[in-house]
């Protein structure tokens, strides 16, 4: 931070690496072991649509709901999931 007045500061970089219009950040204190996956359709599979949406939630709570599926026929009976069986 150049216009910082403070001297001896240091700061922690981590690897990251851009690919296929990802950004991979690698923030273990050894190097990077792990090969990056590719996101592209395996041979012979074409991807026909892709959905992009932007919503106005915070991101921490969407990763929570999006990695918990079985959530839904608890919490939201009266919406989208009425109907469903409880697992």
């Amino acid at each position: 931070m150049p216009s910082t007045r403070m001297l001896n500061v240091k700061i922690k970089s981590i690897p990251c690496f851009e690919k296929e219009g990802m950004i991979w950040i690698w923030p273990g204190n050894d190097p990077p072991t792990a090969t990056i996956p590719s996101l592209l359709p395996p041979s012979g599979f074409v991807v026909h649509a892709e959905i992009v949406m932007e919503l106005p939630v915070e991101h921490g709570l969407l990763l929570d709901n999006l990695l918990d599926l079985a959530h839904a026929p608890f919490t939201h009976t009266s919406t989208f999931a009425k109907g469903w069986s409880v697992p």
